[in-house]
């Protein structure tokens, strides 16, 4: 006693019933010590560096509940006397994935390859180990309107800290790292990633390709400009950047704007190559145009009525008639007047019109001439050989 005072109370110690980290949604119960024991003290938290409040305990007693990755100070204290602190972590797990250069996102290059991306397993409150990791670039195409098509994704898992992409496959949206561990004994888990984009490769690069289906002449060319400026990603062409490909009216894709398929979203020569697949097969169908139509019930019957009408009015016997094949042209031709009928019949039917001609065939550039005579359609013949079959 001093002056008949008793000593101002005080806290005394500051105990925990357990040691060590917590697990995430894990409990620790402080009980503070004082003089006199019966002296309540007041309770103050601080979590992850924050600004100490004052929390409500069970007189000498707080619970304290973590979540992943908390840092928690506890203190008790006392009016006018020494207050006492301890620091408690709860465990935890984060997925470390530096910034990529584009704004934090990485980037697919024009060549095209794709980034090295490396993720790093950070623990927290202890030691710990990493039992699984695993990884995914997924991408959903309405998250590029007006024309991405909503029911579009395209998903590439792997299993690696690091990503080491086949050659040749290209893949673009999030890259995403998963990995579960323990710490301290605690199961965690974490996640994390970053953005993609990709860059439009220059359009000399495109305009000298030459891959499994052919070559980029210049009827190809033309195509890949009318179809997007030659540009894979909705970027300016010539190394512009994008988050999302170019995607027009139907869901389309890409330079040579192709059906969706994951190889030809995200890679550009594999967008050329299915491109030319599609020109080659509209020569094709182009150059096989006059066969099909001979072929039709519909031209058997125009012919038959020909016929008819030439012995009917003239007196003349039936004759053969037949479809002379388009004329050929130069693909590589340096101006339009280099382009034939099956040059030109090919670049319309590039388009994949769904309409359909008298024959019942795919819409061509160029097709049977019919005239009318008094009011009924009739086959136009000419070049008549009456000893050789007729072309038309």
């Amino acid at each position: 006693m001093t002056n008949g005072q008793p000593p101002p109370p005080k806290v005394t110690g500051l105990e925990a019933d357990r040691d060590g980290p917590l697990c995430p949604g894990e409990t620790v119960k402080f009980e503070a010590k004082t003089s006199p024991p019966s002296a309540t003290v007041t309770w103050q938290m601080a979590v992850n560096g924050g600004q100490s409040q004052t929390v409500q305990g069970d007189g000498n007693t707080l619970k304290v509940t973590g979540a992943s990755g908390e840092t928690i100070v506890v203190t008790a204290s006392l009016s006018n006397s020494v207050s006492k602190t301890r620091t408690w972590k709860v465990a935890d797990l984060q997925i470390d994935v530096p910034p990529g250069p584009n704004n934090g996102r990485y980037v697919i290059t024009a060549e095209p390859r794709m980034p090295v991306v490396t993720a790093t397993a950070v623990f927290q409150g202890g030691s710990g180990a990493i039992s699984e990791w695993e990884g995914s670039v997924n991408f959903r195409a309405d998250d590029c309107p007006p024309n991405g098509p909503h029911d579009l994704k395209t998903i590439y898992p792997f299993s690696a800290a690091t990503t080491d992409f086949p050659e040749g496959v290209i893949r673009g949206g999030v890259i995403s790292f998963s990995a579960k561990g323990i710490v301290n004994g605690c199961a965690v888990s974490a996640a994390g990633g970053a953005g993609l984009v990709g860059t439009n490769p220059q359009q000399t690069d495109i305009q000298n390709y030459s891959g499994s289906n052919g070559r980029m002449h210049k009827a190809l060319q033309r195509i890949a400009c009318k179809e997007s400026g030659q540009r894979q990603f909705d970027a300016p062409a010539n190394g512009g950047t994008a988050y999302c490909p170019l995607f027009g009216p139907g869901g389309k894709v890409g330079i040579m704007q192709v059906e969706p398929t994951n190889d030809v979203i995200w890679n550009w020569k594999k967008n050329l190559d299915a491109g030319i697949k599609k020109f080659n097969e509209s020569v094709a169908a182009a150059e096989d145009y006059p066969k099909q139509v001979v072929k039709s019930e519909v031209f058997k019957g125009l012919v038959s009525d020909f016929n008819k009408r030439r012995q009917q009015q003239q007196g003349l016997k039936p004759l053969d008639v037949v479809l002379r094949d388009f004329t050929k042209g130069n693909f590589d031709a340096p101006t339009d007047s280099g382009l034939k009928e099956r040059e030109l019949d090919a670049i319309r039917g590039y388009d994949d019109s769904k309409d359909k001609d008298r024959f019942g065939l795919k819409l061509h550039e160029y097709r049977v001439a019919i005239e009318l005579d008094h009011g009924k359609e009739v086959l136009r013949v000419t070049n008549i050989d009456h000893c050789c079959p007729v072309k038309n």
